[in-house]
């Protein structure tokens, strides 16, 4: 590995310290002299001093509790030794109040004080009990007014007490508080004022409690300035506040004040942890006795625990209607609605529940009974009925117009729609118009036919009004997710069976389940139905077993370098939760794989430094690259404690890295996720080099796309570090700058311009521009013949007006499909489309973080399995199984072309909410919509056309032509369309030529110049489109229309490096593309494991010469 000095990276002293002793886990040579010994005083033995007291803790914790806690509760414990405030995410039977308890007594040693907050007294009571029995010193307030007494004069450092207690005598409580603990934020929340009395406790002033405040109100228009000042106030803290997560969402926004002053959301996550065996068995056209009938078969060959779902859509009486029904064929069902039902289920007197599959419906909503629920049956397809009247809610309505998309004709109309899913809170004001419009839309009998054709969409009246049926796929979600829960045992096995009557209702849920979950439902008949029971029973006489394997949760950071790629990765999991750390946010999930924080660096933490060496690299006695973390200045990030103009540089991603260090002593594990390439990896090895010290095991995540399956699979399977990528990408980063900056300070000089610059890359890149401006302001003459559509171009002035065509060979042949778009094809065509290449990029980027695409920097074309599978199931759904033809396009490796990730039709985003849901525009929903056309495109049948191949002749000027003149079968050409020619027969045609006058050349447009650099060799995925925005940021090029113009500046700059004295002489060389293609060779070996010592030490005689000859043309 190439040796590095990293300043202010020394993990005990923040001093500077070399790459080697990151990498073996010490502190530099000053802190830590005798890496045998521990380093002297500094953040690494505040490190250990705190992991001491968490392992005393423990110590405590197991002897008093005779096991030893818990993951989570550890990691809890971790978080009140460091003195951070947090909200408890944790499945049922952890033991979120041992941990209380016993945290407040291991405290109580030390005269900290610690209260205990319960919603009721029989709480505080058994509470109480459980203290008496440990012996503590405590007072617990359980209506006594000695107890009241004691508990306000502070008697015992443990104080238990209600909500209703805190309310009336928060003022006369003593503090400070050195741990709070909230047993149930629900009952807490009741009264907003309760969070003020809280903060009050815990060292806030009513002015602390202002500032607050405004602070909530400015996050909304200045999230960045408003963190800044909230890291302020949070330091007034003098003690923790834990509390268990809300289950109902607080209205109040006072409870954001928990964010702005300790740091953390209360707010009210969800748990999307899901292993449910979907499946289906067709049952169209049956009445709803014959329907009953077949459920009862099923619930009778399936067993008891089973909940029975009925439609959304029908009265409640059907559920006892159901109930009776079942009865009367001998099991033993009850419906929600029959006194005590639930409780007849639970003690297993009654073996079926009957209600809805609608997220109102408590059996679907909120029923949690993991040992007794097995299996879920759907008696019917889940419904939603929209009766189009005044009584629509806002929120409603709109979802009825993203599900009317496809069926609406009026672009105004779908831009309103969707307008209005991008807009959170509707007022009937603004939807009024989507509400008139579509009333007027149903009273046409036209579009009524419409939704009466389409195979998704049901329509009745309801006397005069309009009723709208549609699949309701959040209630099946909801239903069938109560089979399967997060247990002290694990997460269990669920089944949910659907018997589908409706086909249009069928067909819908099963497309919007299909990119909703990661496998598709099946049909019960290709399931070994058996062997899947006896594992629902597995799990479920595990629990009763009393295992407790599945509270085992260990918690895992997750690194990653974007913000939203963080937010799309714990929100696989559920709703996440959030802690504000200096200079970090993380998301918090429980997944199968562990607790998850997740959280984002922003793209990498360290450069190459502006001080020191040759241009930041020390070249004596060894290369040795020095390296600085980025930190801010008004012009952007800067490797280097100072801005360019002199004044100090802000803490920025050295504070990041802090915060990450923080989180070594709650974690387990850190898991670098970041992108799959070189850049990703360097960002990796910066962040493992700042973790290292602090014993935690840190190991590298590789996915090539957001999806569950991959996040997960990346959990399980972590590698190490791969040091070749790492010095690859160190290497080209050393030849950038060596060049780049030896070339630019003489640029700088000369046109007295500090913004200019020059690189092996963008400098060629520049003279291609030119190159080619030249050509297009040369005009050459040709004449046009347009004939039935089709326009001929012959060379020169041609005066013959009759055209005379012989057909050479007619017949009928495949066209296979364009493979899968890699970034430079991408590129290519997003720009014909209208899209800046940069604007491209970064919308790619945007729709890989949020898990839509596959990586989009690569250079592979090849189409993994699973990618082949999904493009199976959207072709053979849409256009039958004779327009399917997969293929791989190319051969193993990681790396895959890019490609959707989730069975989602482009229309599918808008309709699904996705679009609004997520951080995404219409821009995106359009590439997404090309990315996905090509990639289906190259999974279909080949189109069988028929062609002719022709020679036109215009007097003595000839030329051969082949026209596509008809499509036998379609093929790809379905979703990507092939346009026909005009079926022209042999024979003389009169013709009126005309002379026109065109340059030589056409100027290259952004997507055709990114073409030019794959065609020859210049850049990377990584570096293409920002390759051309740096040459429009330095005003060499400018856009006129879509085309790519040079300046003056360009121009004389390019002049300046290739043909003019001072430089040119020396620079040629070294901007020349021969040079840069063998930089690029010798850095694919690099990658390759090759040693990048003899490359750095060429790249260094190299840079040397072309300093001292632009020394000597500069004295010359």
């Amino acid at each position: 590995m190439i040796p590095a000095r990293y300043a202010a990276y020394c993990p005990n002293c923040g001093g500077e310290v070399e790459s080697e002793r990151l990498a073996a886990g010490l502190a530099c040579a000053r802190c830590q002299p005798d890496p045998a010994k521990p380093p002297l005083a500094g953040a690494l033995a505040r490190f250990f001093a705190q992991e001491e007291a968490l392992a005393d803790w423990a110590r405590f914790f197991a002897a008093h509790v005779g096991a030893p806690p818990w993951p989570l509760q550890r990691a809890w414990a971790a978080r009140v030794v460091q003195g951070r405030s947090f909200a408890m995410l944790a499945p049922t039977g952890i033991g979120k109040t041992t941990f209380g308890l016993l945290t407040a007594l291991w405290l109580a040693r030390e005269g900290r004080r610690s209260y205990l907050v319960f919603p009721t007294r029989l709480l505080v009571a058994q509470a109480a009990e459980r203290l008496r029995a440990l012996g503590a010193p405590f007072v617990a307030y359980t209506g006594k007014p000695k107890e009241k007494e004691a508990l306000l004069e502070g008697e015992r450092p443990i104080g238990l007490f209600t909500v209703a207690f805190l309310y009336k005598n928060h003022a006369r409580l003593p503090r400070p508080v050195d741990f709070l603990f909230v047993d149930d934020v629900d009952s807490l929340l009741k009264s907003a004022r309760n969070v003020d009395r809280v903060l009050e406790l815990l060292g806030f002033t009513p002015e602390d409690l202002e500032k607050g405040l405004s602070l909530i109100r400015l996050r909304r228009k200045n999230p960045e300035e408003a963190e800044r000042m909230a890291e302020g106030l949070r330091r007034k803290a003098r003690g923790v506040l834990a509390v268990a997560s809300a289950t109902a969402r607080p209205r109040s926004p006072r409870v954001h004040l928990f964010r702005e002053l300790l740091g953390f959301e209360v707010g009210t996550p969800s748990f999307a942890l899901r292993k449910v065996a979907d499946l289906y068995e067709e049952a169209f056209g049956l009445s709803q006795e014959a329907l009953w009938a077949r459920g009862a078969e099923w619930a009778r060959r399936l067993g008891g625990g089973g909940l029975l779902f009925l439609p959304g859509d029908l009265p409640k009486e059907a559920a006892l209607d159901l109930a009776r029904f079942l009865r009367a064929q001998g099991l033993r069902a009850k419906a929600y609605l029959e006194p005590e039902a639930l409780e007849a289920f639970r003690r297993g007197e009654a073996d079926h529940l009957v209600g809805f599959a609608s997220w109102r419906n408590p059996l679907a909503r909120g029923l949690d009974l993991p040992g007794r629920v097995r299996y879920a049956l759907f008696l019917g397809v889940p419904k939603l009925r929209f009766a189009l009247g005044e009584d629509l809610a806002p929120g409603e309505l709109v979802r009825l117009g993203l599900a009317l998309l496809p069926l609406l004709e009026d672009p105004g109309l779908k831009a309103l729609v969707r307008s209005l899913a991008r807009r959170p809170g509707l007022q009937e004001k603004e939807v009024a118009p989507l509400r008139q419009a579509l009333l007027e839309r149903l009273a046409d009998p036209a579009f009524r036919a419409r939704v009466a054709e389409s195979p998704e969409v049901g329509l009745t009246f309801l006397g005069e009004k309009p009723v709208l049926v549609f699949a309701d796929v959040t209630g099946y979600l909801q239903a069938s997710g109560r089979t399967s829960r997060l247990t002290p045992a694990g997460l269990t096995q669920g089944l949910a069976l659907l018997l589908a009557e409706d086909r249009k209702a069928f067909t819908a849920l099963m497309r919007r389940l299909g990119y909703l979950l990661e496998a598709p439902p099946r049909p019960v008949a290709e399931v070994d139905l058996e062997a899947l029971l006896k594992r629902v029973d597995e799990d479920r006489d595990r629990l009763a077993r009393g295992e407790r394997g599945g509270l085992a949760l260990p918690e895992r950071v997750v690194v990653v370098e974007s913000p939203n790629k963080a937010r799309t990765l714990a929100g696989f999991f559920g709703r996440p939760m959030r802690r504000y750390l200096p200079g970090l946010v993380v998301y918090e999930a429980l997944s199968e794989e562990g607790y998850l924080v997740v959280t984002a660096t922003r793209g990498h933490v360290t450069d190459l430094a502006l001080r020191g060496g040759l241009y930041g690299v020390e070249t004596a006695p060894a290369y040795r690259p020095r390296y600085h973390p980025l930190r801010a200045c008004p012009e952007g990030s800067v490797p280097d404690p100072f801005c360019p103009d002199g004044r100090a540089s802000r803490p920025d991603r050295d504070r990041a890295l802090e915060a990450l260090r923080s989180l070594a002593l709650e974690a387990q594990d850190f898991l670098l996720a970041t992108d799959p390439d070189t850049e990703g990896e360097k960002i990796a090895w910066d962040v493992l080099l700042a973790l290292r010290a602090f014993g935690k095991e840190v190991a590298r995540g590789e996915f090539h796309a957001v999806t569950p399956r991959a996040f997960l699979e990346a959990l399980r399977r972590p590698r190490e570090v791969k040091e070749d990528l790492v010095e690859a990408q160190m290497v080209r980063r050393i030849a950038d700058r060596w060049i780049g900056f030896a070339l630019s300070e003489d640029l700088q000089k000369l046109l007295r311009r500090r913004s200019l610059s020059a690189g092996r890359v963008q400098t060629p890149v520049l003279g291609w521009v030119i190159a080619r401006e030249r050509e297009a302001r040369t005009r050459l003459p040709f004449t046009e013949v347009a004939l039935r559509g089709l326009t001929l171009r012959f060379p020169g002035e041609v005066k013959a007006k009759t055209l005379l065509l012989e057909v050479l060979e007619e017949g009928e042949r495949e066209q296979n499909p364009l493979p899968p778009y890699i970034t430079d094809a991408l590129l290519a065509d997003a720009s014909k489309e209208g899209f800046r290449v940069p604007e491209a990029m970064a919308l790619a980027q945007d729709l890989f973080e949020a898990g839509l695409i596959t990586y989009h920097r690569t250079d592979a074309t090849r189409v993994a399995p699973e990618g082949m599978a999904l493009a199976r199931r959207l072709i053979e759904a849409r256009f039958g199984p004779e327009h399917a033809r997969p293929r791989p396009w190319g051969e193993g490796g990681a790396h895959e072309a890019i490609r959707p990730t989730r069975l989602l039709w482009p229309e599918d985003l808008e309709e699904a909410g996705l679009l609004a849901a997520l951080p995404l525009s219409e821009a995106h929903g359009r590439l997404y919509s090309l990315i996905f056309r090509r990639f289906l495109a190259s999974q279909m049948a080949p189109a069988r056309v028929r062609e002719k191949r022709l020679r036109a002749c215009l007097g003595e000027a000839c030329q051969e032509l082949t026209l596509r003149v008809a499509l036998l079968f379609p093929g790809f050409a379905r979703v990507w369309p092939l346009g026909l020619d005009p079926d022209l027969e042999a024979g003389p045609y009169a013709v009126a030529p005309k002379t026109v006058r065109l340059p030589k050349a056409a100027r290259y447009t952004e997507g055709e110049l990114v073409a030019e650099m794959k065609r020859r060799g210049l850049g990377r995925p990584s570096t293409y489109a920002a390759t051309v925005e740096r040459l429009l940021e330095r005003r060499y090029v400018v856009r006129r229309g879509p085309f790519l113009v040079p300046t003056r500046l360009g121009e004389r700059v390019y002049a300046l490096l290739t043909e003019r004295p001072p430089l040119a002489p020396v620079a040629r060389r070294f901007v020349g593309e021969a040079f840069t293609r063998e930089v690029e060779a010798w850095m694919d070996r690099v990658e390759a494991g090759e040693d990048p010592v003899p490359l750095l030490r060429e790249l260094h005689r190299a840079t040397l010469a072309l300093l001292e000859a632009l020394e000597d043309e500069g004295h010359s």
